[in-house]
């Protein structure tokens, strides 16, 4: 139910949930951590399918541990000493191929100083389950050929965060998107490349500061271009950087590089820019009309047609038909 693929989960408000319905644990980034005794899910954030090979979700969660001693070990009341910890929480179900990297680079960021992990979203543990077949990883045409077992991957993330588009003023926008650069940098630092920057994917903390969350789709930026990891055709589809739709019908020509992260980004910046909020109410974002059709423009799936509406926006008149698309705040 947690990484389900349709909508029933958001109308259940807040609900706990029992620790034995979590995988087993597949690292721990904290020596302190105990044992989870309470979790809380708050909210759910995102939810989305982004290919055959990986489905995502997002939540908001309070949870408890039991102490590391195992002897203090006290029945959770209203009164009881256990704190209550915030979290971002993720689930994944995901082919193998795109967990081999995932602990190795969860390490990296632990290992790495604080000014090396800026932009960076940090874990406190995952866990992992076996790998299944289940009828939700179906496509539209309902058959199992080409489909792979997957895993569900549960990963606690340090702190709590909140989308992109909670972000009210411009200057608030930029503040948060500096902060995605450098966790861009960083992560490329660290030897990957993101390869799946979206609205679902980047994210602000309490202070306003922007953040990476979802690593699934990174990879070794040292591995030889001829690996398939580099030339697969990888994000969301209104976010994916131009050269990458080039040619639909062929192989991908190009390895995803740190810029194309980088041109998601725009286009992700973009696309919460259009939005302004209905009537003064910030809880309800909509797009200006110039915004809403530049933002359908990419939505179209004709891939070749997209391509030439972004390569487009090079000319200087079609980029100022875009800024005029967005909204006044």
């Amino acid at each position: 139910m947690l990484a389900s693929l349709n909508e029933v989960d958001d109308v259940l408000g807040t609900f706990v949930v029992s620790d034995k319905l979590l995988p087993p644990r597949a690292h721990d980034f904290e020596s302190e951590l105990g044992d989870l005794r309470d979790l809380e899910i708050q909210e759910f954030l995102t939810r989305r399918r982004i290919c055959r090979r990986l489905t995502t979700s997002a939540c908001y969660a309070i949870a408890r541990h039991a102490p590391v001693d195992p002897t203090a070990i006290t029945p959770i009341t209203s009164t009881s000493p256990t704190p209550a910890v915030e979290y971002a929480i993720t689930f994944a179900w995901a082919e193998h191929s795109l967990l081999d990297d995932g602990i190795a680079l969860h390490r990296k960021m632990h290992a790495a100083s604080r000014a090396d992990t800026e932009g960076l979203s940090l874990s406190a543990g995952i866990y992992r389950g076996d790998l299944r077949t289940l009828p939700t990883f179906l496509g539209v045409d309902e058959n199992f050929d080409g489909i792979e077992p997957r895993a569900l991957e549960v990963v606690f993330i340090r702190q709590s965060y909140w989308p992109l588009s909670t972000t009210r003023t411009t200057k608030k926008l930029a503040q948060a998107v500096l902060g995605v650069v450098k966790g861009l940098r960083n992560l490329y630092k660290l030897g990957y490349i993101h390869g799946d920057i979206s609205y679902d994917s980047v994210v602000i903390d309490r202070d306003g500061v922007g953040a990476l969350l979802d690593y699934h789709l990174a990879v070794p930026h040292d591995r030889p271009c001829t690996e398939l990891y580099r030339r697969i055709r990888s994000g969301a589809w209104p976010y994916l950087p131009c050269s990458i739709l080039a040619e639909p019908q062929q192989p991908l020509r190009v390895d995803h590089e740190r810029w194309h992260d980088i041109e998601s980004l725009f286009y992700l910046v973009m696309e919460i820019s259009f939005r302004e909020p209905y009537m003064g109410d910030y809880q309800v974002l909509v797009m200006t009309p110039d915004g809403e059709t530049f933002w359908g423009y990419w939505n179209r799936q004709e891939a070749d047609l997209v391509y030439d509406l972004k390569e487009m926006l090079r000319l200087n008149t079609r980029y100022h038909r875009l800024l005029k698309g967005c909204a006044q705040r």
